[in-house]
Order: C-alpha cells, then sequence, then structure tokens
C-alpha cells in the first residue's frame, strides 16, 4: 500500500517515520517498495543502518546536508 501511494504521488524522495522495533522489521523491504515505485532517495527518520536506505534524519544531523542532498537529488530526477 505504501509503494503504490508514493508512486500515485509522483513523489521522488521518502522518509520513513516509525519506531526503531518497526524499522528493524520492515525498513529494508518498505525502502525497497518505495524504490520499485520510483524513490530516488529514501530517508529514515531516526537513526539506523538499513539497506536500501540513503541517510537518516535526526536530532543533530547536519539538515542542511540533508536538504542540499534532498534538492539536488530532485533536480537530478526531474
Amino acid at each position: 500500500e505504501i509503494a503504490a501511494a508514493s508512486a500515485a504521488s509522483g513523489a521522488r524522495i521518502a522518509c520513513l517515520c516509525s519506531s526503531d522495533r518497526l524499522y528493524g522489521e520492515h525498513a529494508e523491504a518498505v525502502a525497497a517498495a518505495l524504490r520499485e515505485a520510483g524513490a530516488v532517495k529514501v530517508w529514515l527518520a531516526g537513526r539506523g543502518d538499513y539497506a536500501g536506505v540513503d541517510g537518516t534524519v535526526h536530532a543533530g544531523c547536519d539538515a542542511l546536508g540533508v536538504l542540499r542532498t534532498t534538492f539536488d537529488d530532485l533536480e537530478v530526477a526531474g
């Protein structure tokens, strides 16, 4: 359902927002589904290293770097 909604929206950037427990159970599968649906970048809100997730957004991260990377990804994909 998540991939279908993402594809229908035309979104090219996605951010997974959940709990650490659910990330452990589903982050890799959801990231893969979002990629198949057309996402060029998949972020994760929080910390963790999961296949298919490009980076994390969390307190203390380089927020300007995240925004610059996202803008660049949208420029390339657009």
